[in-house]
């Protein structure tokens, strides 16, 4: 993947890319069984060390690599890279691969992957031939008219003043849903016509609401933007951030919310292409050093990535870095999988 082949430099101001034909990348391997039923407070502490330490963007590869011994048969693969080259979707890909390339190994045989159809720089030039067309045009439009007049500032209840200069500091707190609660909430979202997203902004909005006393939420939403196909299997940092605009209603009820979360995200996903740099150019928001422009909060979605089905008979699961960093004053990260539902609420403390 020419992604993890990429540094970054500049001359006189102007960045440039450099892509080199190959690269090496060291994978050590950090015994921690020695420290008995301390190993996994250890992991923790040594994931959140490595999760701190700053990438040198003229140098590659932008990816770092640790396994983790805890026992004879438990392991855990750090795997961190710069958001410059990789997004979620990436996650997947690598996941497939690493995948393929362990089964093969073990089973002795040469492994099944394809060959890369497009490279991420592809990617660079049809984005800016993109730029000059009508439907770059229509869609700036509909951003403009979305975002017009006065947007509102989302006025959270703290217990600290905002300091003058937005402070990147934050916390985690995680929460599964399971079980019957998931199920209830999966046959709402049927019952609805309506996808477990949907149902996910619509209940992040009446919470919003009913805390800030605002009926103008404004959330940020990370999306893959990988329509094309010829895409869907490259590396590289594809993702864009949408903007959804929700205007509620007290007497509305939940069936209605819910509603016009479905033709609010549609209408946004139809217009997925224009970069939020772009927009943001656009409307032109009044600069306030104390928060980030347009929305002060963001929600994720992601199907996940890891499946029974991966590495042959290993037994896989994931386990989240707790990163001490907050990128909105508050940013709520949902993972679906086969039976649960876990959040991370990532906080600005």
């Amino acid at each position: 993947h020419e992604a993890f082949r990429t540094a970054f430099k500049e001359e006189q101001g102007i960045p440039y890319q450099i892509v080199y034909p190959s690269v090496k990348l060291a994978l050590p391997l950090e015994n921690l069984s020695e420290h008995g039923s301390n190993a996994e407070d250890v992991l923790k502490r040594r994931m959140r060390e490595l999760s701190e330490e700053v990438f040198d963007l003229t140098r590659a590869p932008l990816l770092k690599v640790v396994l983790f011994r805890l026992s004879e048969t438990e392991h855990v693969f750090f795997f961190m890279t710069h958001h410059i080259v990789f997004d979620g979707w990436s996650s997947g890909i690598v996941l497939r691969e690493l995948s393929e390339l362990y089964q093969a190994n073990c089973d002795g045989r040469e492994h099944t992957l394809e060959p890369v159809e497009r490279d991420y720089s592809d990617h660079v030039i049809r984005q800016r031939d993109w730029f000059n067309t009508s439907e770059a045009e229509d869609q700036l439009s509909y951003w403009k008219e979305q975002l017009s007049g006065e947007l509102a500032v989302l006025e959270m209840p703290l217990d600290k003043m905002r300091p003058a200069i937005q402070s990147t500091k934050g916390e985690m707190i995680f929460k599964s849903i399971t079980g019957e609660l998931l199920k209830k909430l999966e046959d709402r979202c049927r019952k609805e016509n309506a996808s477990l997203f949907m149902l996910l902004h619509s209940a992040c909005n009446i919470f919003l609401s009913r805390y800030s006393n605002k009926d103008d939420i404004i959330l940020g939403m990370p999306v893959a933007n990988r329509k094309i196909k010829e895409f869907q299997n490259t590396i590289g940092f594809f993702a864009n951030t949408l903007v959804l605009r929700s205007k509620l209603n007290g007497s509305d009820t939940f069936t209605e919310v819910l509603k016009h979360s479905r033709e609010t995200l549609l209408a946004a996903l139809n217009n997925e292409d224009t970069p939020f740099e772009q927009v943001v150019e656009i409307v032109q928001p009044e600069r306030d050093l104390s928060r980030t422009p347009v929305f002060q909060t963001m929600l994720s979605y992601e199907e996940s990535h890891l499946s029974q089905e991966l590495f042959g008979d290993l037994k896989t699961g994931s386990i989240h870095v707790d990163a001490q960093v907050a990128r909105t004053d508050l940013t709520f990260w949902f993972y679906h999988g086969n039976e649960f539902l876990n959040l991370k609420l990532e906080y600005c403390t």
